[in-house]
């Protein structure tokens, strides 16, 4: 057996030699942390003193979270590269730093994303450093710990879920309520009219499968005032457009909507899934719809009186809100008889334009004063509609109707017409025609 200093050998069989050699005890104790975690990118200085910990030792920087209520904590990404570290030792041999790979090839601080790190929520984030020397710090585990709060949450009022089933056009509010990094980014809802179940995730009996409608409500940083959206409709907040209809629609119709975070490169990244937000809402229906003629006597002074009919048409719309207008346009109609046939023939007369309003019981609108009052109908429409009318209104069973400008109109089905004729058109229509 030979010593010297700071080392022994002890001699085995044969020409074996054991070299035992002792080096000094190494530790470290980390700073606590002076940083918050309340923005997208988070530098995050990890700072110490240290004892015989040579300059440039590598080391492993453990990440872990735990969202307050959760029972396990939370590797975010465990195998990124960023997560190989360095001390960064000073002159005097005590204070350090760690480094973690950069962005083109340098060092620099460890930096902790809000998505990637698992900082959505509220919660706590721990970090561990693990040197690349055995028994260091008797091989105890040293940490720091730093509390987060970065959640978005939307408030939705009212509440759409029902019964009774909320009509469409009813006046939804949207407010973001934020804390931490969501307070610098900008918001953005999305709701979709759906198919299937959008809390059974995978499912393969019922998929969740959003619909042709989708509206964006977005709040720029900052902003989180509330915002109001009309269910299935755009526009302004009483004066809407109907946006909810669908080709094949299933009904009842069904509304989800989402919240994600838009950030400054100019992607997103959803927050908050898809959630219900309306189910079992119906098609709104023409309830009523046809034409009064009241004999009256024209009172024009530049001409002789004539006698003639007052037409007005009356519409009763249900299964909207009472507190939305929308464009309608009323076109008068005549059947006419000619060598056996019948013929429909637009009156003399421009489209009659007005708004419904469902705050009043019904509308009434006047068609002119026509000679004689025979075989006339109205025909209403919808003037920002380019697809058939019954996919945004359930019109019953009155007749379906296509307009030529060249060649007059023509009765049509609930597949193809993007117009609607009023009551007396009933007698008109063909036997076995489409009008379902």
């Amino acid at each position: 057996m030979t010593a010297g200093k700071n080392s022994l050998e002890v001699p085995l069989f044969g020409q074996s030699v054991v070299r035992l050699v002792t080096v000094p005890a190494t530790s470290f104790t980390l700073d606590r942390p002076s940083r918050r975690l309340d923005r997208l990118q988070n530098a995050f200085p990890i700072t110490g003193v240290c004892q015989n910990i040579p300059d440039g030792t590598p080391c492993v920087i453990e990440v872990t979270v735990k969202l307050d209520g959760a029972k396990t904590e939370l590797r975010p990404r465990p195998d990124e590269a960023n997560r190989q570290g360095v001390f960064v030792v000073g002159s005097d041999a005590r204070r350090f730093k760690i480094e973690a790979p950069s962005e083109g090839g340098g060092r620099g601080p460890v930096v902790l994303d809000l998505f990637e790190d698992g900082l959505v929520g509220k919660g706590r984030l721990t970090v561990r450093i693990r040197p690349g020397i055995p028994h260091c710090n008797e091989g105890r585990d040293e940490s720091i710990v730093i509390e987060f709060d970065n959640r978005l949450a939307v408030n939705i009022h009212p509440d759409l879920q029902g019964p009774p089933a909320a009509p469409m056009g009813t006046a939804v509010t949207f407010e973001p309520a934020c804390t931490g990094a969501f307070l610098g980014l900008a918001i953005e809802v999305t709701v979709v009219e759906y198919e299937g179940d959008p809390d059974a995730r995978g499912a393969v009996r019922d998929p969740f499968k959003p619909q042709g409608l989708k509206k964006l409500i977005a709040w720029d940083a900052g902003d989180r005032a509330a915002k109001t959206w009309r269910l299935g409709c755009t526009g302004g907040d009483a004066e809407v457009q109907f946006l909810y209809p669908e080709p094949e629609e299933i009904l009842p119709y069904e509304f989800a909507w989402k919240a994600s975070a838009l950030l400054p490169d100019g992607g997103a990244v959803d927050v908050l899934p898809f959630a219900k937000l309306a189910t079992g809402v119906g098609r709104p229906r023409l309830v009523r719809f046809d034409l009064s003629k009241d004999q009256e006597m024209s009172r024009s002074e530049a001409e002789a009186p004539v006698a003639g009919y007052r037409v007005t048409a009356r519409l009763v719309f249900a299964g909207l809100a009472k507190d939305i207008r929308f464009s309608c346009a009323l076109s008068l109609w005549r059947a006419v008889r000619e060598g056996g046939k019948t013929k429909l023939e637009r009156a003399e007369k421009g489209d009659a334009q007005f708004l419904y309003d469902t705050a009043e019981e019904s509308a009434k609108v006047d068609l002119g004063l026509d000679s004689s009052g025979d075989g006339l109908f109205a025909v209403l429409h919808f003037p920002d509609l380019a697809m058939p009318i019954a996919t945004v209104i359930d019109c019953g069973d009155l007749p379906f109707f296509d307009e030529d400008p060249g060649a007059g109109g023509s009765f049509s089905s609930a597949l193809l017409g993007q117009r609607v004729c009023s009551e007396e058109a009933k007698a008109l229509r063909p036997r076995g025609g489409a009008h379902k």
